[in-house]
């Protein structure tokens, strides 16, 4: 982590949001090779429930781990 990203949230546990952040490339990658898919990537968080629920996770995790302090 960033010692500046530390200093500006007063938190080190952000890094706990990088699975979800992980998962919605890996799948927006996987659904490239498996589906073609890929035109237009804003379109593709709203056709594939995974990558919104990735999404919507990442700011779910984001905002709770924020509020905390």
């Amino acid at each position: 982590m960033s010692p500046v990203t530390i200093q500006t949230h007063h938190t080190e546990a952000l890094i706990y949001t990088v699975p979800f952040v992980m998962y919605g490339i890996f799948r927006y990658i996987y659904s490239l090779h498996t589906r073609a898919t890929g035109s237009d990537p804003s379109q593709e968080v709203f056709r594939d429930p995974h990558i919104l629920f990735s999404i919507l996770g990442w700011l779910v995790l984001t905002l709770w781990l924020l509020s905390r302090h």
